[in-house]
């Protein structure tokens, strides 16, 4: 009886089989990295702006160089071919001189006849320019055809010999002698028509 009870309270061995493969518990992983999907996006409009900010202060520059040598008390004429004078040390950069030139005739343009020309693209001055100007179809189109081969060089990589630069400069030249003989603004704030017509 009392060997029975000993059997009894006897532990029974017991054995842990460990599934195959070993340790049934893995290590905790790291986060798993979702892409985000506005990623691009966001770069893509960085850059943008970052690109026009550049361009902006690029404008700002070139136009100062523009209007540097210019003498307070000149009339616009003297002060634009100042202006154009010294755009020929940029003569070696097409797109600096074309710039240069180009905005000389804008300015003088603003400053004769209270055009706002420097600040607006080629497209948007031409745009206004025609309701109401003190200049003629002619002088116009001249106009028109003169920027346009300049933004040709400043914007489509257009690479043009010495001689077609020194072709528009005399063409910048030709057209203030040209303008200036326009009627001029009464009081002294630009042509009324023009003003009357942006308000």
């Amino acid at each position: 009886m009392q060997q029975n009870r000993a059997t009894m309270s006897s532990p029974v061995p017991t054995q842990t089989v460990a599934p195959p493969g070993g340790d049934d518990i893995r290590g905790i992983k790291g986060p798993v990295k979702i892409p985000n999907p506005w990623l691009p996006f966001f770069w893509v409009t960085g850059i943008a702006i970052a690109l026009l900010i550049g361009w902006r202060l690029w404008r700002r520059k070139q136009k100062a160089m523009a209007t540097s040598a210019l003498v307070p008390g000149d009339s616009p004429q003297q002060r634009a071919r100042t202006a154009l004078n010294g755009s020929l040390k940029s003569l070696a950069d097409p797109p600096v001189f074309c710039t240069r030139i180009s905005d000389a005739l804008r300015v003088f343009l603003e400053e004769q006849f209270g055009l706002q020309a420097p600040d607006r693209t080629t497209e948007e001055f031409l745009q206004h320019l025609e309701p109401a100007s003190p200049l003629s179809t002619d002088q116009q189109q001249s106009i028109a055809t003169f920027l346009a081969r300049c933004d040709l060089v400043k914007f489509a990589r257009h690479h043009p010999p010495e001689s077609e630069l020194l072709t528009l400069f005399h063409t910048a030249l030709d057209l203030i002698d040209q303008t200036q003989r326009a009627p001029q603004p009464s009081n002294g704030t630009g042509n009324p028509a023009f003003q009357s017509n942006r308000t």
